[in-house]
């Protein structure tokens, strides 16, 4: 049974980012341990979320 990861990405810069070359050596890993991930990636550098409001 494979495992499902979430990766959230934040970094405007790209492949220069250390926190994108952590996460992509920590998805390595899980992939290497556990052979199958189901993996779903958002990248909030690219598609940013909405900005939150009050609601009246």
């Amino acid at each position: 049974m494979s495992k499902k990861v979430l990766n959230i990405v934040t970094s405007i810069k790209g492949d220069a980012s250390f926190s994108n070359k952590l996460s992509n050596a920590v998805l390595e890993k899980l992939e290497k341990v556990y052979g199958e991930i189901q993996l779903q990636t958002i990248d909030l550098s690219k598609t940013p979320s909405p900005y939150l409001d009050q609601l009246n």
